[in-house]
């Protein structure tokens, strides 16, 4: 009987869709899918309905109606967008509405949408502030890429802290007058190690300094300081 169920459900998923309202319509099911009776519908705006037959419910199954999220945009870490907490929707029928669509779409759209749209708008908040995250890492980056001798920056995607962060580095010369042997540990060798990341929509640079004379301490601790502290009015 769920076989018939769910062969019904293909024809009945025109009309659910336009019991819908404007702006929905099938959407094609991806190759390969585990339940070849899916019905996916959607909206112009990124919303999608997954309709489909649940056989382990009831001995002829159960109509389950649930919310999706779009996929993760290829151009957001994934690891920025959470979705744990948002509730996409759900809502549950008896499959004998399968006579009924304009029935089907009323009951989705009295308790599954104001969920998925609740959780839409979230999701698509969290995309915002992701890019504007990676906009933000990737012009500070930039910016100090600018600066004569120093490398191109770098992602180290195995970073505990700054997975995301790009990196740029800087080696001097050897500071001992004769290239004292003892350098191969390079504590004379002056080093920059620049991390250019975002938090709080701002950039976040942290600038590690190692081995400079006090000349060039005293001019980058100098120039950290005036180009971090507002002018006076």
């Amino acid at each position: 009987m769920t076989e018939t169920y769910t062969a019904r459900l293909t024809a009945a998923a025109p009309a659910v869709a336009t019991g819908l309202g404007w702006g929905w319509s099938l959407l094609p099911v991806p190759d390969g899918s585990e339940d070849p009776g899916t019905v996916l519908i959607g909206h112009h705006s990124g919303l999608t309905i997954r309709l489909y037959i649940d056989p382990y419910r009831g001995d002829d199954g159960f109509l389950v109606a649930e919310g999706e999220l779009p996929a993760l945009p290829d151009d957001v870490h994934r690891d920025e967008v959470s979705t744990t907490g948002l509730n996409t929707g759900r809502a549950g029928m008896t499959p004998t509405k399968l006579d009924k669509p304009h029935t089907i779409a009323t009951q989705i759209t009295r308790r599954l949408l104001p969920n998925l749209r609740d959780a839409h708008e979230k999701w698509t908040a969290k995309v915002v502030e992701a890019r504007a995250k990676e906009l933000l890492r990737r012009r500070a980056a930039d910016l100090i890429a600018e600066v004569p001798g120093i490398s191109d920056p770098t992602t180290n995607p195995y970073s505990p802290s700054h997975k995301h962060a790009y990196r740029l580095n800087w080696d001097g010369i050897d500071r001992t007058p004769e290239g004292d042997s003892r350098t191969i540990y390079r504590m004379c060798v002056p080093s920059v190690r620049v991390t250019a990341d975002a938090a709080h929509g701002v950039e976040t640079v942290s600038v590690e300094l190692s081995n400079l004379s006090a000349e060039a301490a005293r001019a980058a601790v100098a120039a950290a300081i005036a180009a971090s502290t507002p002018a006076e009015a």
